[in-house]
């Protein structure tokens, strides 16, 4: 009877230990649960790949979403120090294996929030400039706050589980993932975040999704990928995944960046970058008028 009591207390001293031990001391930029998303679904969830030759040799890096047919969104963290040259997206698909689908499109050039913050992750977003048009569906932009208690679907290629000893995640899915979660309050969201571990400040630029359960969260390898909620009777793109505490662990939530603060920086943004692109042209077709007047008065000369 006495052993049965020793190996019993042995057996809840190892569960605390290696609860410890996946509770990680850093934000960590990170779906744990859910289930295989149908091929064809979430068409413009966009899988970032950093590589030199190709989608064969590319490593899956984050997630994205399709915004406009030029344009993916991603989380900042996800492309901090990397060079447009050496990334690409894979859109119109849920399986990255070689049999999978969709299109593949290289970054032309990467716009990453003025204010980014890599120690809080505040405005955590950037946008990617593809160098052709994507002919998938794109996601519009979810117009205001979504309430609390707002059934939201996080998807993404993340790690599906982590390792307990080191907290390091395992490689990411081949398979597209899909999880329902409910929109946190800001008060509960910055209760619990901001007490756990003096992870420093949830700011108004961030949205929490989860239940505190655990089992049920984002993880490694889900960064940058969406938050989305129905509105007007269409999906809609609420956040991006921006970091969290370990991975479906109780009493804490997924934070997201809210993208709602920064419509009208990815409007402009947008705006201003296709201006940039047109400009070459614009100029030529002001100046058209005086080139026809140049030429109609040599060619009376000549006359």
């Amino acid at each position: 009877m006495f052993n049965i009591a020793k190996a019993i207390c042995l057996l809840f001293c190892l569960s605390v230990l290696v609860h410890a031990e996946t509770t990680l001391t850093q934000r960590d930029p990170r779906i744990i649960g859910g289930e295989v998303a149908d091929f064809g679904d979430w068409p413009s969830t966009a899988a970032l790949f950093v590589t030199k030759k190709g989608r064969e040799e590319g490593s899956y890096i984050c997630g994205g979403t399709l915004i406009a047919p030029r344009w993916v969104i991603t989380a900042a963290h996800c492309v901090k120090g990397e060079k447009a040259t050496n990334l690409f997206v894979w859109l119109g698909t849920t399986d990255l294996s070689d049999n999978g689908g969709g299109e593949g499109i290289k970054i032309k050039k990467i716009i990453s929030h003025p204010q980014y913050d890599e120690a809080t992750f505040d405005n955590d977003l950037a946008l990617l400039e593809l160098e052709d048009i994507s002919n998938v569906k794109t996601m519009p932009l979810f117009i205001g706050d979504a309430e609390e208690g707002t059934p939201a679907a996080v998807v993404g290629w993340g790690a599906r589980n982590i390792n307990p000893l080191t907290g390091e995640g395992f490689n990411p899915s081949l398979q597209l993932y899909e999880l329902q979660l409910p929109i946190v309050s800001q008060t509960q969201c910055k209760l619990i975040m901001e007490d756990l571990q003096n992870m420093g400040p949830v700011t108004d630029n961030m949205i929490c999704a989860g239940t505190g359960l655990g089992g049920e969260d984002t993880c490694q390898g889900d960064s940058g990928g969406p938050l989305m909620a129905m509105q007007n009777n269409e999906i809609r793109l609420v956040g991006l995944v921006s970091w969290g505490i370990g991975c479906a662990d109780q009493n804490t939530y997924g934070v997201y960046t809210r993208l709602n603060k920064f419509s009208k920086w990815i409007e402009s943004s947008m705006e201003a970058e296709s201006n940039n692109d047109s400009g070459g042209g614009t100029i030529f077709w002001m100046l058209f008028p005086f080139f026809v007047l140049l030429l109609t008065y040599k060619i009376r000369r000549i006359g």
